[in-house]
């Protein structure tokens, strides 16, 4: 029905070459309308491709509604394609958008999900989430949304609309009770790695610096930076918490009250920063009050864009897999569109530690004599 092997030797993809096989056998008297297709097995084997690969011929398919999904049941030969998928809208926080592409964060998800849909011909566009955003996207059936990392109430909206059927992703935080598909790092992990790292080296008495009251990664950090402060039996002062008003950075009083803090005689000696930016802007602070880090302070950021392999001394971190998440993200929406029905997915994916040269050994003179307890 699909005849034999693909040519390895073309210059068209893999994926490309099954999926037009498929098409051929749908136009032609191969496969009729009702009609179950092969599994992704027998296309691998017949094809001599991977099943992954398969799967993505199917998946584009089914977005450009050739085939319909059933779960439980299998793939179907549509009547017509009526449920044409011809774009993914990317939504960002509207202060996000200026210089979102060049950003490492926001750049590194847009560009993952940029290579993703590109293999399928689906365009890519970038629109903020603003008041009327919800109204405006609900009922495009040819659009798939992901969000980076939305406001609380942008997430309920996003939830409201999963509920209602649109095709929908969080990627980049994670809320809980919303009917709404969402891929995330996991943030507790990355704050007890972190900890660990410095509790290793000594250090009893670590501050958290974060910004972004509502943001829910730096709530989700802080709350693993408390949950791994009390595993290794350290109470946290909460004077060493240090919360910055928007996600830009530390606001005056913050910093003034950060610097008081490295001035006193008893003071912490090692800093969690819940983000890059963060992490040099604490670093810079301690260059203009002579403290040398690593020897009198230690810091751990968080994200890993290049400059902070270029600071003196260069940060550790904690990395997310960003690439492989926005991947996800993607593969849970055209999922989530191939499918008459599927509940939506929570998918977690772990950080990893990237030890550097800004971590050492509690500075004697500074190091407390006894844990808070």
């Amino acid at each position: 029905m699909l005849g034999g092997p693909i040519d390895r030797l073309s210059d068209i993809p893999a994926h490309t070459q099954v999926k037009r096989r498929i098409l051929d056998a749908l136009l032609g008297d191969g496969l009729k309308v009702g009609a179950v297709l092969p599994s992704e097995v027998e296309i691998a084997n017949q094809l001599a491709v991977s099943r992954m690969t398969a799967n993505k011929a199917i998946l584009s398919l089914t977005a450009e509604g050739w085939l319909v999904r059933e779960k439980g049941r299998g793939t179907f030969v549509a009547e017509r394609p009526s449920r044409v998928l011809d774009r993914c809208v990317i939504l960002m926080r509207p202060l996000a958008l200026a210089g979102a592409v060049e950003d490492y964060y926001h750049g590194s998800l847009y560009w993952g999900i940029r290579n993703y849909f590109q293999a399928f011909d689906i365009r890519v566009d970038i629109a903020p989430m603003d008041l009327g955003f919800a109204e405006q996207f609900q009922e495009a059936s040819d659009t798939v949304l992901i969000a980076m990392n939305p406001d609380p109430a942008a997430a309920a909206a996003l939830s409201a609309m999963g509920r209602a059927g649109k095709e929908v992703a969080i990627l980049g935080s994670s809320w809980e009770g919303g009917h709404v598909n969402t891929i995330d790092s996991d943030n507790l992990l990355g704050a007890a790695l972190a900890v660990n790292h410095l509790v290793e080296f000594g250090h009893k008495r670590i501050a958290f610096v974060g910004a972004g009251l509502e943001d829910s990664n730096t709530v989700d950090r802080l709350r693993g930076f408390r949950v791994a402060l009390k595993g290794r039996l350290l109470a946290l002062d909460e004077s060493d918490v240090f919360l910055g008003q928007n996600t830009s950075g530390l606001d005056d009083p913050t910093v003034e009250r950060f610097i008081h803090g490295l001035r006193s005689n008893n003071r912490f000696t090692a800093v969690f920063a819940a983000g890059p930016h963060l992490a040099m802007q604490i670093l810079g602070i301690c260059q203009r009050e002579g403290i040398s880090v690593p020897s009198e302070l230690s810091i751990v950021s968080y994200d890993d864009p290049a400059f902070l392999r270029m600071t003196n001394p260069p940060l550790t971190t904690i990395a997310q897999p960003l690439e492989a998440m926005a991947v996800r993200a993607c593969e849970v929406v055209m999922q989530a569109r191939s499918l008459t029905q599927i509940e939506s997915q929570q998918v977690i994916m772990d950080p990893a530690l990237v030890v550097r040269d800004s971590t050492a050994v509690a500075y004697p003179s500074r190091t407390n004599s006894e844990s808070f307890l």
